[in-house]
Parts: C-alpha cells; sequence; structure tokens
C-alpha cells in the first residue's frame, strides 16, 4: 500500500484553504479536495444569506421603532405593561423559556421605542416681564 501526503490549495474567490491529505491513492485526494470546495461554497452562501437576514431584520426593526414611537404615551405603556404582564404570566404557568420571552418582546420593544424617541424642545414659557403700570404683556 502506497500512501502519500500532499498539500493541496483550495482556491475559492478571494479565500485560499491549505489541506494535507494521506491518501492510498489519487481518486481518495480528488474526492476530498471536491467535498472541501463544496464545504466552502456552501460555508459563503450561508454567510451572505446571513448577513441579508441580519440587514433585512435590523431595517424592520427601525421601522416597527418608528411606528412605535409615533404612538402617545399612555398606548406605550399599556402596551408594555400588557406584555410583561403576559410574560410574567406564562412564566408563572411553567411555560418554556421561549413563549415566556415572546410574550416579553413587545415590551422591550416598547420600552426601546421610548427611550429612542426624539425629544421635543420644550414649549417657551410664557413672558410675565412686568410693566410700569402694573400689567403684563
Amino acid at each position: 500500500m502506497n500512501i502519500t501526503h500532499r498539500f493541496h490549495h483550495i482556491r475559492r474567490g478571494r479565500q485560499t484553504v491549505g489541506i494535507t491529505v494521506m491518501a492510498s491513492d489519487d481518486g481518495g485526494v480528488r474526492r476530498l479536495v471536491r467535498a472541501a470546495q463544496a464545504a466552502l461554497a456552501v460555508g459563503q452562501r450561508l454567510t451572505g444569506r446571513g448577513l441579508t437576514a441580519i440587514r433585512f431584520t435590523t431595517d424592520r426593526a427601525a421601522d416597527a421603532t418608528t411606528t412605535l414611537q409615533a404612538l402617545p404615551d399612555a398606548t406605550l405603556l399599556g402596551l408594555a405593561a400588557a406584555s410583561a404582564g403576559m410574560g410574567t404570566g406564562f412564566y408563572l404557568a411553567r411555560k418554556p423559556r421561549l413563549v415566556v420571552a415572546l410574550g416579553v418582546v413587545p415590551a422591550l420593544l416598547t420600552g426601546v421605542a421610548i427611550a429612542l424617541r426624539p425629544v421635543r424642545p420644550a414649549s417657551p414659557a410664557p413672558d410675565t416681564t412686568r410693566h410700569s403700570d402694573g400689567g403684563t404683556v
């Protein structure tokens, strides 16, 4: 049996991976190199899709936050309280952690919307300067 050691460079786009192969024939080496190339291709596709999913999720969260910021304070506080109460109820009912977390997510989003709401300038105080005749402006 003739065992050989070979070093192969696998190039995929800008990325190069080197593997050392021990095989008894060239057919095994070729199969291993092809398998490594396929694994790199799948990894790159998954990375690209993952980044797209993250970008999409971030955009949707920003849209949701903007929409929530337009609601009145009383509505936001009511939504946060109802969501926190629902999460607490799920916890006390010994529901799975995922269910409890999903019950509390709207409260977290509402809190973020409240915290990131643009600060509205306070209305100027009325002018109460007194004139010499005792009246105000």
